[in-house]
């Protein structure tokens, strides 16, 4: 009995004093229960997106410079009404603005924006072109910030819009959302940007903008399933492309 006791104190001590690095009591395994239950996320959608952004800037003075930027973000949207969608995003944000930069520290990146569902009309005849044709706007404001002070740091704002035309075709039907995948969308149509920057050194400090701001966008998501897409996307604005993936679901 004595030696049971003696392995007892010591195990005891092992796991209360013999783990310093732990901060804080294990959570127990005890219940799935919670204070609050979520019946429905109806409305809402969660991803992520990765981009690859080549823009042409001019310099105040008129000199010219490239601006290249990876950024990678969640997005979190609400579809208020059938055809209205408001969204915002936050994420990370590496970027240089000429050739002899290195792509700064991340910093954030953030935005909010609207998507507009404006039209639409449903092809059923001939059935190989069967799906759905829809017209669709999207507005989003932007901001970035690069680098760290002392060094090169950029700092900028971006105004989007884009009208786009899209075609959504179907595996089988529009109703059949046991399908998979689901469905292919594809879009085009003309965008617009308005870039106002800032770059700064330890010496100098120089404000920059777009050298064009219309252009394409252009894209395709591939949708695993009804809720659920893989998408690309290309803004080409007659000078370097910017390029994106993104994961969307949709509750």
């Amino acid at each position: 009995m004595a030696t049971k006791s003696l392995y007892v104190a010591i195990i005891t001590a092992w796991l209360f004093g013999g783990l310093p690095s732990m901060a804080a009591t294990l959570s127990a395994s005890d219940s799935r229960d919670t204070l609050f239950t979520q019946q429905s996320l109806d409305n809402l959608s969660i991803g992520g997106v990765f981009e690859a952004l080549k823009r042409d800037m001019q310099y105040d003075n008129g000199g010219k410079t490239k601006l290249e930027a990876y950024n990678y973000y969640g997005y979190v949207g609400y579809d208020f009404l059938q055809w209205l969608t408001l969204f915002g995003t936050l994420g990370g944000c590496q970027a240089k603005c000429t050739e002899y930069d290195t792509l700064g520290n991340a910093k954030v990146k953030w935005s909010a924006g609207l998507n507009l569902k404006i039209w639409h009309f449903d092809f059923t005849d001939p059935s190989w072109i069967a799906g759905r044709c829809s017209i669709r706007a999207m507005g989003e404001y932007s901001q970035y910030q690069s680098g760290d002070t002392g060094t090169t740091k950029l700092q900028w704002q971006d105004i989007y819009a884009s009208v786009t035309v899209n075609y959504e075709v179907f595996v089988s039907r529009m109703d059949d959302i046991d399908s998979y995948p689901y469905s292919l969308l594809l879009y085009v149509g003309p965008a617009f940007s308005k870039v106002d920057g800032k770059r700064e050194t330890a010496t100098q400090s120089d404000d920059f903008s777009e050298v064009h701001n219309i252009g394409i966008a252009a894209g395709a998501d591939v949708f695993a399933s009804h809720n659920l897409s893989i998408g690309g996307q290309l803004q080409y604005f007659f000078d370097q492309p910017t390029l994106s993936a993104s994961v969307i679901y949709n509750f």
